[in-house]
Protein backbone atom coordinates (compact mmCIF):
# COMPACT_ATOMS: atom_id res chain seq x y z
CA UNK A 1 0.00 0.00 0.00
CA UNK A 2 1.29 3.43 -0.93
CA UNK A 3 1.07 6.19 1.67
CA UNK A 4 -0.45 9.43 0.44
CA UNK A 5 -0.38 12.62 2.52
CA UNK A 6 -2.09 15.95 2.09
CA UNK A 7 0.30 18.77 1.20
CA UNK A 8 -2.02 21.73 1.79
CA UNK A 9 -5.36 22.70 3.25
CA UNK A 10 -7.26 25.92 2.47
CA UNK A 11 -4.44 26.78 0.03
CA UNK A 12 -1.94 26.84 2.90
CA UNK A 13 1.03 24.79 1.80
CA UNK A 14 2.42 22.65 4.58
CA UNK A 15 5.92 23.03 3.14
CA UNK A 16 5.76 26.76 3.87
CA UNK A 17 5.02 26.30 7.57
CA UNK A 18 7.78 26.42 10.19
CA UNK A 19 8.90 22.86 11.00
CA UNK A 20 6.64 21.55 8.24
CA UNK A 21 5.01 18.17 8.61
CA UNK A 22 5.75 16.75 5.19
CA UNK A 23 8.05 14.04 6.54
CA UNK A 24 5.89 12.92 9.44
CA UNK A 25 2.36 12.80 10.72
CA UNK A 26 0.90 15.97 12.18
CA UNK A 27 1.77 16.71 15.78
CA UNK A 28 0.87 19.52 18.18
CA UNK A 29 3.64 21.77 16.80
CA UNK A 30 2.49 21.29 13.21
CA UNK A 31 -1.14 21.97 14.19
CA UNK A 32 -0.19 25.13 16.06
CA UNK A 33 1.78 26.42 13.06
CA UNK A 34 -0.97 25.50 10.61
CA UNK A 35 -3.78 27.13 12.61
CA UNK A 36 -1.69 30.27 13.15
CA UNK A 37 -1.39 30.56 9.34
CA UNK A 38 -5.08 29.78 8.84
CA UNK A 39 -6.19 32.41 11.36
CA UNK A 40 -4.03 34.98 9.58
CA UNK A 41 -5.75 34.11 6.30
CA UNK A 42 -9.33 33.84 7.60
CA UNK A 43 -10.73 35.95 10.43
CA UNK A 44 -13.82 33.86 11.19
CA UNK A 45 -16.06 31.04 9.95
CA UNK A 46 -17.91 33.23 7.44
CA UNK A 47 -14.67 33.85 5.51
CA UNK A 48 -14.06 30.14 4.86
CA UNK A 49 -14.85 28.93 1.31
CA UNK A 50 -18.60 28.52 0.80
CA UNK A 51 -18.19 24.95 -0.49
CA UNK A 52 -16.47 23.97 2.78
CA UNK A 53 -19.17 25.64 4.87
CA UNK A 54 -21.95 24.01 2.83
CA UNK A 55 -20.42 20.53 3.13
CA UNK A 56 -19.89 20.87 6.89
CA UNK A 57 -23.39 22.33 7.39
CA UNK A 58 -24.89 19.30 5.66
CA UNK A 59 -22.88 17.03 7.96
CA UNK A 60 -24.15 18.97 11.00
CA UNK A 61 -27.77 18.53 9.88
CA UNK A 62 -27.19 14.78 9.47
CA UNK A 63 -25.63 14.55 12.93
CA UNK A 64 -28.52 16.51 14.41
CA UNK A 65 -30.94 13.91 13.01
CA UNK A 66 -29.08 11.30 15.07
CA UNK A 67 -29.77 13.36 18.20
CA UNK A 68 -33.53 13.78 17.96
CA UNK A 69 -33.68 13.54 21.72
CA UNK A 70 -31.08 14.53 24.26
CA UNK A 71 -27.78 12.72 23.73
CA UNK A 72 -24.08 13.09 24.41
CA UNK A 73 -21.83 13.83 21.41
CA UNK A 74 -18.08 13.24 21.57
CA UNK A 75 -16.14 15.04 18.87
CA UNK A 76 -12.56 13.80 18.49
CA UNK A 77 -10.12 15.92 16.45
CA UNK A 78 -12.75 18.38 15.26
CA UNK A 79 -10.50 20.63 13.15
CA UNK A 80 -11.97 24.12 12.98
CA UNK A 81 -15.08 22.97 14.87
CA UNK A 82 -17.36 24.31 12.12
CA UNK A 83 -19.76 21.38 12.51
CA UNK A 84 -19.74 21.85 16.27
CA UNK A 85 -20.47 25.55 15.76
CA UNK A 86 -23.56 24.70 13.69
CA UNK A 87 -24.69 22.09 16.23
CA UNK A 88 -24.39 24.55 19.10
CA UNK A 89 -25.98 27.41 17.17
CA UNK A 90 -28.93 25.50 15.70
CA UNK A 91 -29.46 22.35 17.78
CA UNK A 92 -28.00 23.02 21.22
CA UNK A 93 -31.07 21.81 23.11
CA UNK A 94 -30.59 18.29 21.71
CA UNK A 95 -27.16 17.36 23.05
CA UNK A 96 -24.18 17.84 25.30
CA UNK A 97 -20.97 18.28 23.30
CA UNK A 98 -17.63 16.91 24.47
CA UNK A 99 -14.53 17.81 22.47
CA UNK A 100 -11.10 16.17 22.33
CA UNK A 101 -8.59 17.95 20.11
CA UNK A 102 -4.99 17.49 19.01
CA UNK A 103 -3.82 20.75 20.54
CA UNK A 104 -6.05 23.68 21.42
CA UNK A 105 -5.08 26.08 18.61
CA UNK A 106 -7.96 24.95 16.39
CA UNK A 107 -10.56 25.87 19.02
CA UNK A 108 -10.16 29.66 18.75
CA UNK A 109 -13.39 30.40 16.89
CA UNK A 110 -15.64 27.93 18.68
CA UNK A 111 -14.56 29.42 22.00
CA UNK A 112 -15.68 32.83 20.72
CA UNK A 113 -19.23 31.69 19.92
CA UNK A 114 -19.87 29.18 22.67
CA UNK A 115 -19.97 29.51 26.41
CA UNK A 116 -17.39 27.41 28.23
CA UNK A 117 -20.05 25.15 29.69
CA UNK A 118 -21.28 24.16 26.19
CA UNK A 119 -17.98 22.47 25.30
CA UNK A 120 -16.80 19.89 27.78
CA UNK A 121 -13.26 18.60 27.39
CA UNK A 122 -13.13 16.53 30.59
CA UNK A 123 -14.60 13.15 29.77
CA UNK A 124 -15.56 11.05 32.75
CA UNK A 125 -18.26 8.78 31.32
CA UNK A 126 -17.69 7.14 27.95
CA UNK A 127 -21.36 6.47 27.16
CA UNK A 128 -22.02 8.60 24.07
CA UNK A 129 -24.94 8.63 21.67
CA UNK A 130 -22.76 9.89 18.80
CA UNK A 131 -18.99 9.88 18.35
CA UNK A 132 -17.52 12.09 15.60
CA UNK A 133 -13.99 11.66 14.34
Amino acid sequence: MRKIYETEWFDIKFSELPDNGLRQLADVSFCSNFYAALFRKFKFYDELPSSYRQHKSEAAVFIATLCQQSCKVWSVGCGLAYIQNILIRDYSENFDLYVSVFGSASMRWIRQVSSKDRINSHIKDLSFGVILG
